[in-house]
């Protein structure tokens, strides 16, 4: 067994409180990285931890660090290279992937909201109505509207003498109309 699962394996979980379900996790899935050098395994378990919504910012960076032995900071940056891979393949996926991903993403956010609902605090609820916005942004239900003013400028076209006589007297510049 490689060194970081026997670190990892160590660092045994406990069962009860919500850090032990995280340890649980995190646990479960650095199993089988074979083949995969540390740092590749690591951001594996990262990029894992992401898409299946379990990472939890601020806590899995800590949980993480202690399982493998590194600095937070270690796993900050294996958590960035796990988040710029899961953008790649966003960008690069075909149709089948983007659907696939999309329904993951609509799960996790639907379940954060629940949580969020569910401790029914007031922010509890502020969060489970974010989470909710963020949903329908992500099924394409919100447009933003952008409203572009096309109307042009009252003094367009004005020479800098007729801006200034106007700006003194407040009349307008006599002209002809051709």
């Amino acid at each position: 067994m490689p060194r970081d699962q026997q670190q990892a394996a160590a660092a045994a979980p406990p069962s009860s409180d919500a850090a032990g379900e995280m340890k649980r996790r995190i646990h479960a899935a650095i199993e089988g990285h074979g083949g995969m050098t540390a740092h590749e395994a690591r951001v594996d378990v990262c990029m894992r931890m992401m898409a299946s919504g379990n990472w939890v910012s601020g806590l899995s960076h800590q949980m993480l660090a202690e399982a493998w032995g590194v600095k937070p900071s270690a796993v900050f940056n294996y958590a960035t290279q796990a988040s710029q891979h899961i953008k790649a393949l966003v960008r690069l996926g075909g149709a089948e992937e983007r659907e696939s991903l999309l329904a993951q993403l609509v799960q996790n956010v639907e379940r954060l909201a629940q949580k969020a609902e569910a401790r029914g605090s007031r922010a509890g609820y502020r969060d489970a109505l974010e989470a909710n916005k963020f949903l329908a942004q992500l099924l394409g239900l919100v447009t933003h509207k952008v409203e572009v003013d096309d109307r042009r400028s009252p003094f367009e076209g004005w020479t800098t003498e007729e801006l200034e006589h106007f700006s003194k007297t407040g009349e307008r510049p006599k002209r002809r109309i051709p």
